[in-house]
């Protein structure tokens, strides 16, 4: 009976041996796929506050008024003033 369980002991360390290899090997390219990651996600990011800013600068009611003014040549009414707008037949979806 002891010679089997040193023959049993003697087979099973090649085993645990390749398990152990396999397992650092797993455990590197995880640690390597966490720094790609973080790499890409710290890109995202810088992207992401670029897009922040492009909205902001978008979004300024005094760029939205000069677009108005000058390429719709819109114009601010005055406080007081009415404004009347006329929907033609032929141009209402509803």
């Amino acid at each position: 009976m002891r010679k089997i369980l040193t023959a049993l002991v003697i087979l099973s360390l090649p085993l645990f041996l390749l398990l152990n290899v396999w397992q650092s090997f797993t455990y590197q390219q995880l640690e390597s796929d966490i720094v790609d990651m973080e790499a890409r996600q710290k890109k995202l990011l810088e992207e992401n506050k670029r897009f922040i800013i492009a909205i902001e600068y978008l979004r300024a009611p005094a760029r939205i008024e000069m677009i108005a003014e000058e390429q719709l040549e819109m114009q601010r009414i005055k406080p007081g003033e009415k404004l009347f707008i006329r929907v033609s037949a032929e141009n209402n979806d509803g």
